[in-house]
């Protein structure tokens, strides 16, 4: 559909395959993969990038398993997302309407606090 330019905003798509990772009719990679094929055709916006962070996040939390083996790699998985989405929230601008909400959003689904200070302790843990 983007080849045939049926499609004006990419972020649309983004948003909709986003929605479909959150509530988990989607593996993450999958659309990884489909996002990145996006980005050549546009340019996808900050916050829907962090939308897809937090998405894949909560994914992977809804996925916790007992085996520990499988446990540790969710979890390194989970703190990836996690990094991302700070990444995500650090290019978007402070005085953005948007960040506020985001930052919130953050903060309800991984239950860290948001520090805005790069040298945090608790930044990057």
């Amino acid at each position: 559909m983007l080849e045939a330019e049926k499609i004006e905003n990419v972020n649309s798509v983004v948003r909709f395959y986003t929605t479909l990772v959150w509530h988990g009719l989607l593996n993450p990679l999958e659309v990884l993969s489909r996002i990145v094929h996006f980005s050549s055709y546009d340019t996808i916006e900050t916050t829907e990038l962090f939308y897809y962070e937090s998405a894949c996040y909560r994914h992977l939390r809804l996925r916790r398993s007992e085996d520990k083996k499988t446990k540790k790699v969710l979890s390194a998985e989970e703190d990836f997302y996690r990094k991302n989405m700070i990444r995500q929230l650090f290019k978007i601008e402070k005085n953005e309407s948007r960040f506020v909400f985001l930052r919130a959003n953050y903060e309800r689904i991984t239950g860290d606090r948001f520090r805005y200070d790069h040298f945090s302790e608790g930044l990057l843990l």
